[in-house]
């Protein structure tokens, strides 16, 4: 008895532990899909769960579902659409076939193959919707029929009752090729996105497709970069980040702040730096623009990304008292002497110095630590000053040297 017991004991304990992972799995709805699409077709198999409910569905062609979404209005010739429904062990299921131009149904509950009419008719009304919410029958139609009856809330209301990040991939896609969309409902679209989407590939690879909708008013730009920074990956919000740039000016301060606030807020260092040089080499810069970029590149925690920025810069308004001061700030916020010394020569090689800049590199150079790599600055500034550079800052910065050989060279 006590062995009875014990095996009851174990086996309830098992099936808890089934429940309590399958709960797990399907706590926002567990699916398993194969789709493929060939020119306007579709064919796919797909497994959807949640804690009560299973779902099994194959189809093939395009189909098209009736206004009211409680009937199939026509499936292409050799199409099929299959569904099953299976709620605590009890199943039903229907299957619809294109035959020659004619539309065949068949009922089952369970194995038991049932008339259509009127049970199959009144379970396909009530389950339809529940499909199209788990796949992407008919979704372009749908979004467009939606969006037509009810505009932009009814869509996003939509949206609401869809669990899969991809199936609303599909949905925010579709929405997207109705031409002249207002501003105000771009923006609430972008926002949805990053709010509904949980998949930081479905984000990326939405803002990046869409990227030259969103982008050519200022207002959505704003909106379209504060969305970007709710994607969790460092590499699709830099992938994002790549794209948007061939679509967009910098020309308006809001866009190029929006912009730079977004790049600043991407986790890692290498992709900061890659979006950084990607802009740079793409377009030409304001003061505006290159004052928020030069705030970004102060923030990356690796010398060598800094370094590596600052260096791809082409062309520098030393005639502008606030990009001097941020530019020789970012300088010296790099923790890298080398760094350091390596973006102050390039500078004085390759940038048209004015006595603010030349004070402003003296005053960056002292605070290098290391002694050789402030006389290899300052040897390589002699070669590039100018009769109108002050010698008071200069000979500041050589006092600052405590290696009295650099000191003894940089004088000689």
């Amino acid at each position: 008895m006590k062995r009875i017991n014990l095996i009851i004991t174990v086996l309830f304990a098992f099936a808890l532990f089934q429940t309590q992972i399958f709960a797990q799995n399907s706590e926002s709805g567990y699916t398993q899909s194969h789709i493929t699409k060939t020119n306007n077709s579709h064919k796919g198999k797909l497994t959807h769960r949640t804690t009560t409910t299973e779902y099994n569905l194959d189809y093939k062609g395009a189909i098209r579902v009736s206004d009211d979404d409680k009937n199939i209005k026509s499936i292409s010739t050799g199409g099929h659409l299959f569904f099953s429904k299976k709620t605590f062990g009890n199943e039903r299921s229907i299957r619809i076939e294109n035959k020659k131009g004619e539309l065949i149904y068949k009922y089952q509950e369970g194995r038991k193959e049932l008339a259509f009419e009127p049970n199959g008719r009144k379970w396909l009304a009530d389950v339809l919707i529940e499909i199209l919410r788990i796949s992407r029958i008919d979704a372009e139609n749908r979004t467009l029929r939606i969006y037509k009856n009810g505009g932009i809330e009814a869509f996003l209301n939509e949206i609401n009752k869809i669990e899969s990040s991809s199936i609303k991939g599909v949905y925010f896609s579709a929405i997207m090729r109705i031409d002249k969309l207002p501003d105000s409902e771009l923006i609430a679209i972008t926002e949805k996105v990053a709010k509904s989407i949980h998949s930081s590939s479905g984000q990326g690879s939405f803002f990046r497709k869409e990227a030259a909708r969103f982008l050519v008013s200022d207002n959505v730009a704003v909106a379209y970069f504060s969305a970007i920074m709710h994607i969790s990956s460092s590499s699709e919000q830099g992938a994002v980040l790549r794209r948007a740039i061939k679509h967009m000016s910098l020309t308006n301060s809001h866009v190029a702040e929006a912009y730079f606030n977004c790049v600043g807020r991407i986790s890692s260092s290498s992709e900061q730096g890659s979006v950084l040089r990607n802009i740079l080499s793409e377009k030409q810069f304001s003061d505006t623009a290159l004052y928020y970029c030069l705030n970004v590149c102060n923030q990356i925690s690796s010398s060598s990304e800094q370094g590596s920025v600052l260096r791809s810069i082409d062309i520098i308004n030393f005639d502008s008292q606030n990009i001097v001061g941020t530019y020789f700030k970012t300088v010296t916020a790099i923790s890298s002497s080398s760094e350091q010394g390596g973006v102050l020569r390039h500078a004085l090689r390759n940038y048209k110095f004015t006595p603010m800049a030349w004070e402003a590199m003296c005053q960056s150079m002292e605070r290098i630590s290391s002694s050789s790599e402030q006389g290899s600055v300052l040897r390589t500034a002699v070669n590039y000053w100018e009769k109108e550079f002050s010698l008071v800052p200069f000979a500041h910065a050589v006092e600052h040297i405590s290696s009295s050989s650099e000191q003894g060279s940089i004088l000689r």
